[in-house]
């Protein structure tokens, strides 16, 4: 009888399912599977989609070369808005806009000022002695362009400094090498009181409603300053300057609020109706500030080469610087006008732009600004004194 033979396997393997670690191993492969798909899908689903929609995908991490840049679509031009081309002086013809003020009867000039709708100056000729003896008060209307002359009550050589408004003409009657009467003409009554008798110099005024400011030299090395009731010849003495350069600086009358330097170069404000008095340290050396209502200019030196030009408003007072080595200034509504390098110049408080308002083949001294206008004498020629003035910030084409 055959036996069957039995065979033994000599293959070894075993199912992995059925070792130890299977399931283990198992779960661990699974992981790893479906971790490689969301990375798949995070790496070239947002490629396919744009292939989708019609965009043409980038495919450089499989290349390993950089995408060519693509350009940001160029955005419309827009030019950008010169701010000086909101002004009235923008591309004027300056020939035409400027004013000559012509005062026929009379050589000489001095001591510009502005009161609406008024330029207020003396007149005068050279006398034996060959100096100028200024004898009369004009008013040059510059609506019309006509002057009016004041005859105005005279004891000394010459009348100076004329400050007028709708009631009072307060002016110095000086005699030629300094002193003399600071005067009060009522326009009303025509009469005139003395104000202060004045020994030494020829102090400026300032004038506001029926009051009156000045800085006198009342000492060998003393000034004061003082401020007058036109209207009955009261005064007070504000500040005394013991020798010190303070007492050179010009007050500022206007509004009720006088503007001035103390004897520690301390920037005041005096409510005159008030007594109030409110102080402004700049901490720069202050010059003859003035005032028109908003803003506050003055200059940083005693009218040199080293002087420079700033401005502040009352409300925010932190100066800005407008220009360097200015001569002298005056204030009108909205800006300040200054003299520097024969040239006159105009910068707008509202948005800073300047103009240089001389003509390229003149040369000018500025005199005076008030409102919107800007006064200054044409120093091209020497054998007369000519005025010019004009409007700032609205004239037509024929001045």
């Amino acid at each position: 009888m055959k036996s069957d033979k039995k065979y033994k396997s000599t293959d070894r393997r075993h199912s992995i399912k059925k070792t130890r670690f299977g399931p283990l191993l198992t779960v661990l492969f699974c992981t790893l599977l479906f971790a490689a798909f969301i990375f798949a899908l995070v790496l070239w689903g947002p490629k396919l989609m744009n292939l989708t929609l019609g965009c043409e995908p980038d495919w450089s991490c499989l290349t390993g070369s950089e995408p060519e840049a693509t350009h940001a679509p160029t955005a419309t031009p827009y030019a950008t808005p010169d701010p000086a081309q909101s002004h009235a002086l923008y591309g004027a013809d300056l020939e035409k806009v400027q004013t000559e003020m012509l005062v026929e009867s009379y050589q000489y000039l001095s001591d510009i000022s502005y009161c609406a709708p008024y330029i207020v100056c003396v007149a005068g000729n050279y006398t034996t002695d060959g100096t100028a003896a200024f004898v009369r008060v004009v008013l040059h209307d510059t609506k019309t362009q006509q002057n009016t002359y004041l005859t105005l009550p005279q004891q000394y050589k010459s009348l100076r400094f004329p400050c007028v408004n709708e009631n009072y003409v307060v002016y110095v009657d000086a005699n030629g090498s300094g002193g003399g009467r600071i005067m009060s003409f009522n326009r009303a009554t025509e009469q005139s009181i003395v104000l202060k008798t004045v020994h030494v110099g020829i102090p400026k005024l300032t004038l506001w409603g029926k009051y009156a400011a000045w800085i006198e030299r009342t000492g060998s090395t003393r000034d004061k300053l003082f401020v007058c009731d036109v209207s009955t010849g009261e005064s007070a003495t504000i500040a005394i300057y013991n020798n010190s350069s303070f007492g050179l600086s010009e007050p500022c009358l206007y509004e009720g609020l006088l503007w001035y330097v103390d004897d520690g170069g301390i920037l005041e404000c005096l409510d005159i109706e008030s007594s109030q008095t409110t102080a402004f340290n700049t901490g720069l050396y202050v010059h003859d500030p003035k005032y028109n209502g908003k803003q506050v200019a003055f200059i940083t030196g005693n009218h040199g080469y080293d002087s420079d030009l700033y401005f502040f408003t009352a409300d925010e007072p932190t100066p800005v610087l407008v220009s360097e080595g200015v001569i002298d200034f005056s204030l009108g509504d909205g800006f300040v006008s200054y003299c520097k390098n024969d040239k006159t110049y105009v910068y707008f408080f509202e948005d800073g732009v300047t103009f240089k308002i001389t003509r390229s083949n003149e040369t000018s001294l500025m005199l005076g600004a008030g409102g919107d206008f800007v006064i200054w004498m044409d120093t091209t020629w020497k054998d007369k004194d000519i005025l010019e003035y004009m409007h700032v910030t609205e004239f037509d084409d024929e001045g």
